[in-house]
């Protein structure tokens, strides 16, 4: 049997997410890193041409800004 996920029709704006991650809600920063793991990802690539470094650093990023 496979389990099917529901997933939300409501898209958060940043600046909600931000607000709800300051509250200390786990779910809304995972949003925020979902939405832009991508592009820290690859600005951090642009800057140091290393795959592995680029998602070290896009790492240390989020988890910096949850901290």
């Amino acid at each position: 049997m496979m389990a099917t996920r529901v997933v939300s029709a409501e898209v958060s704006s940043d600046a909600e997410l931000v607000s709800e991650s300051l509250s200390g809600k786990r779910d809304a920063f995972g949003q925020i890193v979902a939405r832009y793991q991508s592009l820290v990802c690859s600005l951090a690539y642009s800057a140091t041409g290393s795959l592995g470094h680029s998602e070290d650093l896009a790492q240390e990023t989020f988890v910096t800004a949850w901290a």
